[in-house]
């Protein structure tokens, strides 16, 4: 592993540094941006002019994007945090977002009173964000500062986390995955009762979509590059060779194979970041990613407050957890007695209702609430959706 760094640039209000690790070039830019909105304008244009795609900033942005970042009777300026806002958007910035406390700066004044907001945070472009296994921000405890110091963690370890199996929605638009699906669920499997042999079988299919999404249906960055190729290749040819049906044909068919994976990119993304609310038309892939790739940047717990202290390190927050559900389902209870509640409450249903809320479903009232979800709604224990 190697690594290296040097100043790049510096004005009143960023420092720049060139880093350097393993091959991968990136930018570190520290803020200390000017109090007046106009002032920073300078300040986000000389970002705007690195045209760098793997551009991290952390510090004292001066500034907020909604009256939600401050704590006080004063709502911020609102041209300010528009101008903020259109920055962060006009250069694909993500906010890693930190763990601690909610507001980075707080001051007492004698007319107003207390007023906090959050002026400090990290931001990165998603080239940096991918390059890291793990990228976290944590708000440290203030002290000779009106500002919260900020502690920016990224590691390229890898993790092993077993990755659950998960239904894409993506599979069901390929012409393969029906006949594969029929030639596993068709196949005869052994079992005791019904409910066995369905269960049984989806435990088939699932490690049979498994091998296929791997050997068949492939990565779709890969098909989509590939498709691509195809179709610039025909086009070529009807340059080079001029019109003719065969190749008017080829050209109609590569666009098709090239609409339809890109058609299962979207939905793949989309299921990703769980928007129910995509509707038929134009592509948001570029959107999808964009959310995808910011959840990215908080892939785990980074810290966490044991004891009254902040405590990020990873062997510490294990045993923690490990600690608080062993305690916490190995606890003797007695027997209780709620007779002090119960006296104090005053019914508010009738005994038919009470009995009828908690009496077990028929096998109508079963099937109306499961056929009832949405097909994009979160996966089940199972890995598989509704549909």
């Amino acid at each position: 592993m190697s690594a290296s760094a040097r100043v790049l640039g510096s004005s009143e209000q960023v420092i720049l540094v060139q880093a350097q690790h393993n091959l991968f070039d990136c930018t570190l830019g520290f803020i200390h941006a000017a109090s007046d909105y106009v002032g920073r304008r300078a300040l986000w244009q000389y970002i705007a002019d690195l045209h760098c795609n793997n551009l991290c900033l952390i510090g004292d942005f001066n500034a907020m994007l909604g009256a939600h970042e401050r704590l006080s009777s004063r709502a911020p300026n609102g041209v300010s945090c528009a101008d903020f806002r259109g920055f962060i958007e006009r250069e694909f910035l993500f906010e890693v977002e930190a763990v601690g406390a909610a507001f980075t700066w707080a001051s007492r004044r004698s007319n107003i009173g207390l007023i906090s907001s959050k002026l400090d945070r990290v931001l990165a472009h998603e080239g940096f964000i991918d390059h890291w296994n793990s990228v976290s921000a944590t708000v440290l405890a203030r002290a000779a500062s009106d500002h919260h110091p900020l502690l920016l963690q990224f590691e390229l370890g890898p993790t092993h986390i077993p990755r659950p199996f998960k239904f894409l929605t993506s599979w069901t638009l390929d012409s393969r995955f029906p006949e594969m699906v029929r030639s596993s669920w068709t196949r005869p499997l052994r079992a005791s009762e019904p409910i066995s042999l369905v269960v049984g079988k989806l435990k088939r299919l699932k490690s049979e979509l498994r091998v296929w999404n791997k050997e068949v249906f492939g990565l779709i960055g890969y098909k989509i590059t590939a498709a691509k190729q195809v179709l610039s290749e025909v086009q070529a040819q009807v340059y080079d060779l001029g019109d003719s049906e065969d190749l008017c044909n080829k050209e109609i068919e590569a666009t098709v194979d090239l609409n339809q994976i890109l058609t299962q990119e979207q939905f793949l993304y989309a299921q990703k970041n769980r928007a129910s609310w995509l509707r038929d038309g134009d592509r948001n892939t570029a959107f999808f990613q964009r959310l995808h790739r910011a959840t990215k940047a908080k892939p785990g717990i980074h810290a966490m407050l044991i004891d009254g202290q902040l405590i990020s390190d990873q062997a510490s927050i294990q045993t923690h957890i490990e600690q608080f559900y062993v305690q916490l389902f190995s606890a003797s209870a007695g027997p209780a007695d709620f007779g002090v509640v119960t006296d104090l409450i005053t019914p508010s249903v009738t005994a038919d209702f009470s009995r009828e809320i908690i009496g077990i479903p028929g096998l109508d009232e079963i099937k109306a609430a499961v056929f009832s979800l949405s097909g994009d709604s979160a996966l089940g224990p199972d890995g598989f959706d509704r549909n």
